[in-house]
């Protein structure tokens, strides 16, 4: 069970509703997800590893596979509410980490800190989605791209996840593979730049 809620910068996380409170706008998390945002959040800024996640969130050993499904639901659940100012990451071969310029945190407390050189490098602030059919490409361009600290990024297999994703939130850019089945690659590609979605930039390959 879970302490107190917690309030980050502007988040609050409300463990007796088991939600994510930004201002008026509220997004039901369910017990699980409350309790993994509340300790990637109680660490803000800091990496935290897959061992942690499952000692303090499920208090027992769980596959990888069900720590990423849940990490997945987590972020769609942030991107319903449009948020732009808290992101989590994948580390590769480290773990995680809630991204939230210009606060670090304390239990229930979060106090100002410097920004630290390159924070305001356009590549760390910008959420990518990656439209790839095959899994192992798929991976590849993610841990690339969260390499560079890019601040969000999501991999989808087929256009219609991707149509969702973008639904759900703002992207700044779309990576998209041309040869998916169906010509499906190109016709996203065509709504993107005939501004039928809210993308700012778009990859092909």
């Amino acid at each position: 069970m879970l302490e107190k809620s917690l309030v980050v910068g502007e988040y609050h996380i409300d463990t007796s509703q088991n939600s994510l409170i930004h201002g008026s706008r509220k997004v039901y998390l369910g017990p699980l997800r409350t309790s993994l945002l509340h300790f990637l959040c109680k660490n803000v800024n800091t990496v935290v590893t897959r061992e942690d996640l499952a000692q303090h969130v499920w208090g027992r050993l769980v596959t990888d596979h069900t720590i990423n499904q849940h990490i997945s639901q987590l972020r769609k659940s942030i991107g319903s509410l449009s948020l732009h100012g808290l992101n989590i990451s994948t580390i590769p071969k480290r773990g995680y980490i809630a991204r939230m310029e210009g606060v670090g945190a304390s239990e229930n407390s979060i106090s100002p800190i410097a920004k630290s050189e390159g924070s305001s490098n356009i590549i760390t602030a910008m959420k990518v989605l990656v439209v790839e059919g095959g899994a192992n490409e798929r991976i590849q361009l993610i841990e690339l791209l969260e390499s560079l600290d890019v601040a969000y990024v999501e991999g989808v297999a087929t256009t219609i996840e991707a149509e969702r994703s973008v639904a759900l939130q703002d992207f700044d850019l779309v990576i998209v593979d041309t040869l998916l089945s169906d010509n499906s690659g190109v016709e996203l590609i065509k709504k993107i730049r005939t501004g039928q979605t809210s993308v700012a930039l778009i990859f092909v390959f």
